[in-house]
């Protein structure tokens, strides 16, 4: 989504999210609302925001960031870093994805950062994305360990 500034980008994504409610109208998906269901749109609906928040752990936990580690699915997990690019980094890791990644993920490029948000929202959805602000193509090439 382009727009300049204050064009109404990031309150339609909100809308869109079921973040915020619109005081008239509705938004429906194949004739359905939204709102009817709301927690269920939401789990298919994944957002990856312009800044990642990364906790100063490891990199396993922060694309499963807010899931207890025994309720980690691996196959789950496994799938999203392939998602996001990110098998090749976590087998450089000298611990693969039990390895910390910095306070804010500071051992890490822009992009791999970027990529754990990707991971972060595929490991809970499937089928639609959400961005915040216009993103840059992830390359395939990241900054080597």
């Amino acid at each position: 989504m382009i727009g300049r500034s204050g064009a109404g980008k990031t309150t339609l994504v909100d809308l869109i999210l079921g973040l915020l409610t619109p005081e008239s109208g509705d938004i429906k998906v194949d004739g359905v609302s939204i709102y009817g269901q709301l927690r269920s749109w939401q789990q298919l609906v994944g957002y990856v925001p312009q800044i990642i928040h990364l906790t100063e752990d490891t990199l396993m936990r922060n694309i499963a960031f807010g899931v207890a580690d025994h309720l980690i699915n691996h196959e789950q997990l496994q799938r999203a870093l392939e998602a996001a690019q990110l098998v090749e980094l976590a087998e450089r890791l000298p611990q693969g994805i039990n390895t910390m990644v910095g306070e804010r993920g500071m051992r890490l490029s822009g992009g791999q950062r970027q990529r754990i948000g990707i991971a972060r929202a595929s490991i809970t959805i499937g089928r639609f994305w959400s961005w915040t602000r216009r993103q840059r193509p992830l390359t395939t090439r990241s900054k080597t360990w």
